[in-house]
């Protein structure tokens, strides 16, 4: 994606992401043939507006939302919800978490869903506690694993890549 194209998709919905780290990870998804795309937790929609210029997007939230890609209403860690995201999404090249903060629901996520993701990402682990510690306890438990890449801004974007 061209820092150009970036630019504009930013102005058309801005996500909470901040620019760089965002553009920063764009940068290596380019490197990595994604075309399926599962988000826990979908905000405003507006990293689902980067991942959809990839190709198929699924993002999960409690919530409704209006956005302009695929969207399940659900609470992710809920059997029901786990299993129609099977359904619907049976590759997952990259799996996006940004949901629920708390460590106990990021822990559950990265069980129930990284076995399934050839990228594991994560936003926030750099600037809330308790993402980090799921993270740690993911990798711990064997859940996440691969060359791992840090974009440590405000917030951050962590992410796992299985090769």
């Amino acid at each position: 994606m061209t820092r150009e194209k970036f630019d504009k998709i930013w102005l058309q919905k801005t996500p909470i992401q901040l620019t760089e780290e965002l553009w920063d990870f764009i940068q290596l998804l380019d490197t990595l043939n994604v075309k399926n795309i599962l988000e826990i937790g979908t905000g405003a929609g507006g990293s689902g507006m980067f991942w959809k210029e990839y190709g198929n997007v699924l993002s999960v939230d409690i919530l409704d939302k209006d956005v302009p890609f695929g969207f399940l209403k659900g609470d992710s860690k809920d059997p029901e919800t786990i299993k129609k995201v099977k359904e619907l999404m049976p590759e997952i090249d990259l799996l996006f978490i940004d949901g629920d903060h708390s460590e106990k629901a990021v822990y559950e996520d990265i069980k129930n869903y990284a076995p399934l993701a050839r990228i594991v990402a994560f936003h926030d682990t750099y600037g809330i506690q308790s993402v980090k510690d799921a993270v740690k306890r993911g990798q711990r438990d064997g859940y996440l694993y691969g060359r791992k890449e840090e974009f440590n801004y405000e917030w951050g974007i962590t992410c796992f890549i299985k090769e």
